[in-house]
C-alpha cells in the first residue's frame, strides 16, 4: 500500500518499526508521522546496516551518548527518494541515496564550512538522536544524503555508508603516502578487512594484526595484505618492527579492546601516527617522553563526511572489495542484536527492509503524487517516471531477451525491453530461452552436427574476457563511447571485473584501432589497462 500523503506531501499513514528505548528494549511501535523540514528528503529505506552504535554502544550505555527515548535505531541505510523538502534542488525523487550517523548537521559552523561536518556541534545522529534507519522510511537533511552512483546495489552499498567510510577516513587521517607501510589492528573482523582493502586501493603497504591461523589465511590469501603478525605473539613488538623494517608508517585500531592501543605506541615508527578507531572503555596510556623525542602523533577518527563517503563507494567499486556481510530479514533484527551480545556475529548484518517489488511499485506510485505535494515545488524538479508497463513487468524485464543475468539494464534498455523489442522469452522458462534455440537449430541445420559450436553471446564475451584476464585489480578498461556494456547495462564493468571504464572516441568515426589507445595503454606492476 502506498502510505498516504497529507495535505503537507508528509506521510501520514502509520508504519511498523522497531523501536529502541532507554531501558535497554526492542519492540515493535508504529510510526504516526514522518515529518520532513524543507531542506530534508524522504527516502524508503531498503537495506539498512546493523552495528555496534545500534546495541551496545548506544542504547546499552557503552558510550557516554545519551538517545531520545522511544528512538528508532539504525545508524545508516540506503533506499530511494521518494519525498523532497521545497529547498532541496539537487536531489530528485527516484534518486538513490544513503542516509549517514550524521543525519543532519548545522553547514554554517567552522567545522562544517571546512568540511569536518563530525565535530559540528550541532549534529543530530540517526538512531539516536533523530530517528534512524530501521523503519520503511527516514527522513534525512539533504546535505547530508549520500548520493550512490549507478551500478552499485544498495545491498552492497550500505556497510559502506558507516564501516566503510570510518576505515577509509582514518586512512585519510593517517597521513602516509603510497608505499609506506600501515598497520591494521583488529584486520580479521569487520571493520579491519574493509580497513585492509582500503589500504590496498590507495596504494599503501598494509600489516595486519588478528590471531589465530584462520585470519592469516583470510588476511594474506583473501584480503592480499603484504605482512601479518599474530596478535598474541609473546615478540608481537619485534615481530612488526622486523616485517615492517623499523615499525609502521600509520597504525589503525579498529580493535574494541584497551590493550593494542598501549602495544601500537611502543612499535609505531618514529614520526608515526596512530589512529584510533575502536571505542573499548578506558584510558590509552603513553611514554610522554618516547612520544615527544619519536615525534608520535595520537589521532582519533569518527566517520567523515557525504563526499568523503561518496569517494568510499567509487572506490570499493574500483578496487572489487570482498564485503564480509550476511543479509538478514529485517524480523531477525532482535536475533542479530543476541549474536552480536553472545559473540557470534561474523561480519556485518546487513537488514533487507523494504520489498523490492513493492518498493518499486510503491516508489512510482507514490512519486506521481509527492512530485507535486508541495505546491511550491516545480513539476520539473521530479524525475521522468518509467512507463507504467514497467510497473507490472519489472521482475521480467531483466531477464526477458537477455542472457545475462548478473548485470542490470540502464533505463533506456527497460524501455526498450518493455516497449519496444520484447519477444516474451524468459530465460528461466523449463523450456529454454527461444531466441537461443532458434540459433542452436539455425547451427544444427547449417553444419548438420548437433552441439557442433559455442557462440557466446556480446555479455558471455565480455565476462570471459574480464574474468580471464584481468583479475588482479585496479584496472581501467578503455572502450568505443558507444560500446553496449557502457550505454546499456548499467554497472556491468564493475561487478564483473572490478575496472573502470575510459570511453575512447575512434577518430576514424566508426571503430577503435590501436593508434586510439596507443598511448593511454600501461604496464606497471603488473596492473595492465586494457
Amino acid at each position: 500500500m502506498v502510505p498516504q500523503l497529507d495535505t503537507n506531501g508528509f506521510h501520514s499513514q502509520h508504519i511498523k518499526y522497531p523501536v529502541q528505548t532507554n531501558g535497554k528494549t526492542i519492540r515493535n511501535g508504529l510510526l504516526l508521522k514522518a515529518h520532513q523540514e524543507p531542506e530534508h528528503t524522504l527516502p524508503t529505506t531498503q537495506w539498512a546496516q546493523v552495528a555496534n552504535p545500534d546495541g551496545r554502544g548506544t542504547f546499552q550505555g557503552d558510550w557516554p551518548v545519551v538517545p531520545k527515548d522511544h528512538c528508532v535505531g539504525g545508524h545508516e541505510g540506503a533506499g530511494y527518494v521518494v519525498q523532497v523538502g521545497s529547498q532541496v534542488h539537487d536531489i530528485n525523487i527516484g534518486d538513490a541515496v544513503g542516509i549517514q550517523w550524521l543525519n543532519r548537521t548545522c553547514g554554517r559552523c567552522e567545522f562544517c564550512v571546512a568540511g569536518n561536518q563530525p565535530l559540528c556541534p550541532g549534529t543530530q545522529l540517526s538512531g539516536c538522536h533523530v530517528d534512524g534507519t530501521f523503519q520503511e522510511y527516514c527522513v534525512c537533511k539533504a546535505e547530508n544524503a549520500v548520493r550512490i552512483p549507478p551500478g552499485i546495489s544498495l545491498e552492497v552499498a550500505a556497510p559502506v555508508l558507516c564501516a566503510g567510510i570510518t576505515v577509509y577516513k582514518a586512512l585519510l587521517e593517517a597521513n602516509v603516502t603510497q608505499g609506506q607501510t600501515v598497520a591494521i589492528v583488529g584486520a580479521g573482523g569487520g571493520l579491519g578487512s574493509l580497513a585492509c582493502q582500503y589500504a590496498k586501493a590507495m596504494g599503501y603497504k598494509v600489516l595486519a594484526l588478528s590471531s589465530g591461523s584462520s585470519k592469516k589465511i583470510m588476511c594474506l590469501d583473501e584480503l592480499g595484505v603484504d605482512y601479518y603478525v599474530d596478535y598474541n605473539s609473546p615478540t608481537i613488538l619485534k615481530d612488526v618492527k622486523d616485517v615492517t623494517d623499523g615499525g609502521p608508517h600509520a597504525t589503525l585500531i579498529v580493535s574494541s579492546v584497551e590493550e593494542p592501543f598501549h602495544k601500537a605506541l611502543q612499535y609505531i615508527r618514529p614520526g608515526g601516527t596512530v589512529v584510533a578507531v575502536g571505542l573499548p572503555p578506558g584510558k590509552m596510556l603513553t611514554n610522554i617522553f618516547a612520544m615527544v623525542t619519536q615525534k608520535v602523533s595520537i589521532k582519533g577518527s569518527y566517520v567523515g563526511n557525504r563526499h568523503e563517503t561518496e569517494d568510499a563507494l567509487k572506490i570499493m567499486v574500483r578496487a572489487g572489495f570482498k564485503l564480509r556481510s550476511k543479509v538478514v530479514d529485517f524480523r531477525d533484527l532482535t536475533k542479530i542484536y543476541e549474536m552480536m551480545e553472545n559473540g557470534e556475529m561474523h561480519g556485518r548484518a546487513v537488514l533487507k527492509i523494504g520489498d523490492r517489488e513493492k518498493g518499486i511499485s510503491d516508489h512510482l506510485q507514490l512519486s506521481k503524487h509527492a512530485a507535486y505535494a508541495d505546491s511550491n515545488q516545480k513539476p520539473s524538479k521530479a524525475r521522468p517516471l518509467i512507463s507504467d508497463n514497467l510497473q507490472n513487468a519489472i521482475e521480467i524485464a531483466g531477464r526477458d531477451f537477455r542472457s545475462d543475468t548478473v548485470t542490470v539494464p540502464t533505463e533506456a534498455m527497460m524501455h526498450a525491453i518493455v516497449n519496444d523489442a520484447t519477444f516474451g522469452d524468459d530465460i528461466y522458462d523449463v523450456t529454454g530461452d527461444r531466441s537461443v534455440n532458434a540459433l542452436q537449430d539455425r547451427i544444427v541445420q547449417l553444419t548438420g552436427k548437433e552441439a557442433a559450436l559455442f557462440v557466446p553471446s556480446g555479455t558471455m564475451g565480455n565476462q570471459i574476457c574480464l574474468r580471464t584476464l584481468l583479475h588482479q585489480p585496479p584496472h581501467t578498461i578503455l572502450l568505443d563511447h558507444r560500446a553496449h556494456v557502457q550505454c546499456w547495462e548499467t554497472g556491468a564493468i564493475p561487478l564483473l571485473s572490478q575496472a573502470t571504464v575510459t570511453g575512447v572516441e575512434p577518430k576514424n568515426g566508426i571503430h577503435l584501432t590501436l593508434d586510439d589507445v596507443r598511448d593511454r595503454i600501461v604496464e606497471e606492476n603488473n596492473c595492465k589497462v586494457f
